[in-house]
């Protein structure tokens, strides 16, 4: 699940980079940062999911939402960080 979230990821960045059409600095340092951010994050999902395990409940559907709204949080961070990585968008 870990390629599919980077490349959702990547993909979301890459069209918001492209939609601001500019490239600062700032804005390179604010996506690393971002990404690892991500990534670290992304641990929380098998984390969760672990002592959800434990506890006995072994469907496979809180694996899934779990992915789904930590993709959509991560993907509304990236755009708002690249709209907002060198000054207001309006």
């Amino acid at each position: 699940m870990r390629l599919a979230y980077i490349a959702i990821l990547g993909l979301v960045t890459i069209v918001a980079i492209f939609l601001r059409q500019t490239i600062s600095s700032r804005l390179v340092v604010d996506v690393v940062l971002g990404a690892v951010l991500a990534n670290t994050c992304f641990f929380a999902g098998p984390i969760v999911e672990t002592y959800i395990r434990w506890l006995g409940y072994q469907a496979a559907w809180p694996r899934w939402a779990m992915f789904a709204i930590g993709t959509c949080f991560a993907c509304g961070l990236a755009v708002v960080t690249v709209l907002m990585a060198t000054g207001p968008v309006f």
